[in-house]
């Protein structure tokens, strides 16, 4: 029994861990890769397409007219991924709402689905999740309710460190 609880115990923090990584992307501004010599951007429609390729990594992202990222592709050896966001504005700004993942682990396997639904509190000055439904489709889901919540935030780094 030990090591059943000790399995979901792990994957439940793995969960959280990924949850958190993405979120803070789409916030952020972290999902958009910094232009480069190996990134073109072009003209898509009613919006923009995004394109970089490094190593062995390719992401691909689409934007609407508004400059808001509606699709990110990002395919690796290990893995194909194409995530959806979609937004709720509020007084404070636009915040991430629901994020619906199509992966394919390894990029030959079937697909699977994973949705993302959120919804905020404020707290301090900030918005930050009070309640995240995690839905891996055909599979099982999860509602977590976050309640007590604090935010601490760090200084900002220095831009060039200090001589002495």
């Amino acid at each position: 029994k030990e090591d059943a609880v000790a399995k979901i115990k792990d994957g439940m923090q793995q969960m959280m861990v990924g949850f958190f990584s993405s979120w803070n992307g789409y916030m952020n501004g972290n999902m958009v890769p910094a232009p480069d010599a190996v990134t073109t951007v072009t003209e898509n429609g009613d919006g923009l397409r995004l394109h970089a390729a490094a190593e062995s990594t390719e992401v691909t992202e689409l934007f609407d007219k508004n400059l808001l990222l509606t699709e990110a592709h990002v395919v690796q050896p290990s893995s194909d991924v194409l995530a959806y966001p979609t937004y709720t504005d509020t007084p404070d700004g636009r915040v991430v709402s629901a994020i619906r993942t199509v992966f394919r682990q390894p990029p030959s396997a079937p697909p699977a689905e994973l949705n993302i639904r959120l919804t905020y509190t404020p707290v301090q000055s900030f918005r930050i999740p009070d309640t995240l439904s995690y839905e891996l489709k055909n599979v099982g889901s999860f509602e977590f309710k976050f309640s007590a919540c604090s935010v601490e935030t760090t200084k900002k780094a220095p831009d060039k460190p200090p001589t002495t």
